[in-house]
C-alpha cells in the first residue's frame, strides 16, 4: 500500500512540474508574440504618419507651384524627396529618405523666407507647419518603434527565450538609425549662397 502511494505521489509531482513548465513554455511564447506584436504596430504608425506626410508635401508643391514658378530647382528637389521617402522599405532607407526631405524642406524654406509673396501664402504656411508637425511626430514614434525593437532583440537572446526564439524563426528587427553625419550642423552658408559652394 505504502508504494502505491508514493508512486501515486510521485505521479502527482511529475504532472505538477510538467504542467508548470508547459505553463511556463506557454507564457514565453505569449510574451514573445506580444512583443512582436508591439514592433509591428509601432512600424505600422510610422508607416501611417509617413503617408500622412507624403499627402501633405504632395499639396504642399501643388500650392508652390504657382507662387514659386521661377524656383523649379527648390520643388524639384522636394519633389524627389518626397519620391524617395515614399519608395523606402525598411527603416534604413526611410532614415536616408528623411534625411532627404528634412534637407529638401531646409531649402524650401529660406526660399520662402526670401519670398515675401510667397511668405504670405495662408495655405503654404499650413501645409509647411503641417509638415513639420508630422515630421516631429514621426521622430516620437521612431523613438518608440526602437524601444519595442531593442527590447524584442534583446528577448529573443536571452535564456531560455532564445530557445523558443529560434524554434519559432524569429529574427532581430532593423532600428532607425541615422545617417552618418545626420548629427552635423547643416552648412547655412552653402544653403544661403549655392555659387560659392560650387
Amino acid at each position: 500500500m505504502s508504494a502505491l502511494i508514493v508512486t501515486l505521489v510521485v505521479l502527482f509531482v511529475l504532472l505538477l512540474m510538467a504542467g508548470l513548465a508547459m505553463w511556463y513554455v506557454v507564457s514565453m511564447y505569449n510574451g514573445l508574440i506580444d512583443l512582436e506584436q508591439r514592433v509591428d504596430n509601432s512600424y505600422a504608425n510610422i508607416e501611417t504618419l509617413l503617408q500622412q506626410r507624403n499627402d501633405e508635401m504632395n499639396g504642399l508643391i501643388e500650392a508652390a507651384k504657382s507662387a514659386m514658378s521661377h524656383e523649379e530647382d527648390v520643388l524639384l528637389q522636394l519633389a524627389e524627396a518626397r519620391e524617395q521617402a515614399q519608395q523606402a522599405s525598411t527603416p534604413k532607407e526611410q532614415a536616408e529618405a528623411d534625411q532627404v526631405v528634412n534637407n529638401a524642406m531646409g531649402n524650401f524654406r529660406m526660399r520662402v523666407e526670401d519670398h515675401p509673396d510667397v511668405q504670405g501664402n495662408q495655405k503654404i504656411g499650413q501645409l509647411m507647419e503641417r509638415v513639420s508637425s508630422l515630421e516631429s511626430k514621426i521622430a516620437d514614434r521612431r523613438s518608440l518603434y526602437n524601444d519595442s525593437v531593442t527590447t524584442w532583440n534583446t528577448r529573443i537572446q536571452q535564456f531560455p527565450h532564445v530557445i523558443l526564439a529560434q524554434q519559432l524563426g524569429s529574427e532581430e528587427r532593423e532600428l532607425f538609425e541615422a545617417e552618418e553625419g545626420a548629427r552635423d550642423a547643416p552648412d547655412y552658408q552653402e544653403r544661403l549662397n549655392p555659387e560659392s559652394a560650387a
